[in-house]
């Protein structure tokens, strides 16, 4: 159900809580006096008393009103992967649904609320779409006259992470007939620049404005005179943290941030050595900025966990300002390397620790002595894990940042729909999947 790693590190946890944990004992009877029980004998031959037994053995699922209905059933109701069973419109989720897993490439059950509530937000998420492509197969002919929707973001042409951003919004607006126009900035990061591209945008007033807001404050002024000009407002990849730039845009299409640092600092530091100190380094590649700064909040938080599940071990943490142009952040982590040649890891806030990598790889360090961990699955990236440099990378979909904005600004012109938050993920990948991702990420989606 879960990693090797994660399993060591609960086994760890726990175990240094007091907790005894037998691995592989199965039990054969419970013995006691009526339903008081005394202990558990296991088939090892081994007795554990107890004055408790809690029996976690799972559930049989219901499905006698499926199978009656003439659905697959095997235990439990069969369904593909967004949750449709074999009756056409009949949908299962939760406990009883086994579903097909694309990861894994077969079907599987899942006892969790985690799963349900995934499931319910998975399902939601396909009708969306499904509504979005019915309108695309009906034709741009819905719209009075072609859309003009525009992006700004706040990437350099150089940034291969929002090329594909720019791919998905490229089919976007070619399957709606819209006119669209992708602006980037010249310098990576410049909020400045963005700010102007933007003031030029919206004195053209395009139906819809999709940008990412990267700093709380810097796009108040030209997103009111969006709003005032009638234009639809949707941010993608990066959201405002607070203030009036949420109540003035439609809705957000990204990543949660804060919780997928959180994921890739927990899951590296289930791979930290089990004995002697730990030295980490956390590159907040653009201080100030709504990304970095949530992304190391999360990291942070997963690192801190580790500290209280690990109180005897001396840990120490340090964070520098990495920046977003590789040769900096090459220059910058390898230096503070060569200071600190006892680093365990160090934590990325985009992609830019592939220059970490390939400095170790030329320093002829061997893969894995400095764990490795970031976001995004830029083909870099990818190289990277398959040579055993990068153990962990977080994607959060950029072709999908780039594609969903432009339906949702279809559906909004054409039958009046709101545009929805739609969370794009914090899926973990590691290297044993880097050859599934590399078909996606030749083709600029990844």
């Amino acid at each position: 159900m879960i990693p090797p790693q994660i399993a060591a590190y609960l086994i760890d946890y726990h175990s240094k809580r007091g907790v005894r944990i037998l691995i592989s004992a199965r039990p054969s009877a419970v013995t006691g006096e009526g339903i008081t029980p005394h202990a558990v004998v296991l088939e090892d031959g081994r007795t554990v008393e107890t004055d408790l037994v809690i029996v976690g053995i799972g559930i049989t699922p219901e499905v006698t009103l499926a199978r009656d209905g003439g659905l697959a059933v095997q235990d439990g109701i069969v369904t593909d992967a967004f949750c449709l069973t074999s009756g056409s419109g009949i949908y299962a989720a939760g406990d009883a649904a086994r579903f097909f897993h694309p990861l894994f490439g077969r079907s599987l059950r899942l006892e969790a609320w985690r799963h349900a509530a995934a499931s319910a937000i998975r399902l939601a998420g396909h009708w969306a779409r499904a509504l979005a492509f019915s309108f695309l197969l009906a034709g741009a002919a819905w719209a009075a006259e072609t859309l003009n929707i525009v992006f700004t973001c706040h990437a350099a042409t150089t940034n291969s992470f929002w090329q594909a951003v720019k791919l998905g919004f490229d089919d976007g607006c070619a399957k709606v007939g819209a006119k669209g126009q992708f602006s980037f900035v010249q310098k990576d990061g410049s909020i400045e620049q963005q700010v102007a591209n933007m003031e030029a945008v919206v004195a053209r007033k395009p139906d819809a404005l999709i940008t990412s807001l990267v700093d709380n404050n810097a796009f108040v002024g030209v997103l009111k005179d969006a709003k005032e000009k009638g234009i639809t407002i949707i941010s993608s990849n990066v959201d405002a943290t607070a203030g009036p730039e949420l109540g003035l845009r439609e809705a957000f299409i990204g990543q949660n941030f804060i919780p997928a640092g959180t994921t890739l600092g927990k899951r590296l530091a289930a791979l930290f050595p089990k004995e002697g100190p730990i030295h980490v380094l956390v590159g907040v590649n653009a201080p100030g900025q709504n990304w970095a700064e949530q992304r190391a909040q999360g990291v942070m938080n997963g690192l801190e966990e580790f500290k209280k599940a690990n109180p005897d071990r001396q840990v120490t943490i340090d964070k520098i300002d990495a920046s977003t142009e590789l040769a900096v952040v090459s220059d910058r982590v390898g230096a503070y390397l060569t200071a600190h040649p006892d680093t365990t890891a160090y934590f990325d806030m985009g992609y830019f620790h592939v220059a970490v990598a390939k400095l170790l790889k030329d320093r002829n360090v061997p893969p894995g002595k400095v764990l490795l961990g970031g976001f995004d699955l830029v083909p870099q990236v990818l190289e990277m894990m398959k040579a055993g440099y990068i153990q962990f990378e977080i994607d959060q979909q950029p072709y999908m940042q780039g594609f969903m904005p432009v339906m949702e600004a279809y559906l909004k012109k054409t039958v009046g729909l709101a545009p929805a938050n739609i969370d794009t993920g914090e899926a973990v990948i590691t290297p044993d999947q880097v050859d599934s991702i590399m078909a996606l990420s030749k083709e600029g989606k990844r």
